[in-house]
């Protein structure tokens, strides 16, 4: 339905000792009032805000080709970002806010999103799933103020 790489993809790559041992930004992304779209206005409307997502990501990947994305559940996603482009995980959710709000995300509902962000260094102690837990819990705090900026935490 996205294009984008699914959840096997990041099973795959989570188990890659290449991507093990590599620095990187990890993001988790959720959209905001899916449910409420599916309830509301049936799921291909929920489906065309996804795609509509999908297409500022594919937009993302672009710009940038060292960022690995997978489209892990219905309205979740989780980014890998290669320290090469020098950009911090927090620069790239403000990008992507931004093409949202100056894209076709907005017709006929809203977008916004919650995101979790962290830097992942293998020196350090955590492991690359350890940092993905992470930031999946600072999103799930985002969620709960329920605003269209990403909390970050390094």
């Amino acid at each position: 339905m996205t294009g984008l790489k699914n959840r096997l993809s990041y099973v795959q790559y989570m188990a890659d000792e290449a991507n093990i041992k590599r620095k990187q930004h990890i993001i988790v992304i959720d959209i905001n009032g899916l449910k409420q779209v599916n309830d509301q206005f049936g799921h291909n409307a929920g489906d065309k805000l996804i795609i509509d997502f999908s297409k500022v990501i594919k937009a993302i990947i672009k710009q940038y080709n060292t960022i690995n994305v997978f489209r892990i559940g219905g309205d979740e996603f989780i980014f890998f970002v290669d320290t090469v482009i020098g950009k911090t995980g927090q620069q790239i959710v403000d990008e992507i806010n931004a093409l949202c709000l100056a894209s076709d995300c907005q017709n006929p509902f809203k977008l916004s999103f919650s995101a979790g962000a962290v830097y992942y260094d293998p020196a350090h102690n955590k492991s690359l799933k350890e940092s993905v837990s992470e930031a999946d819990l600072i999103m799930y705090k985002h969620k709960k103020m329920q605003k269209s900026e990403v909390a970050y935490e390094s």
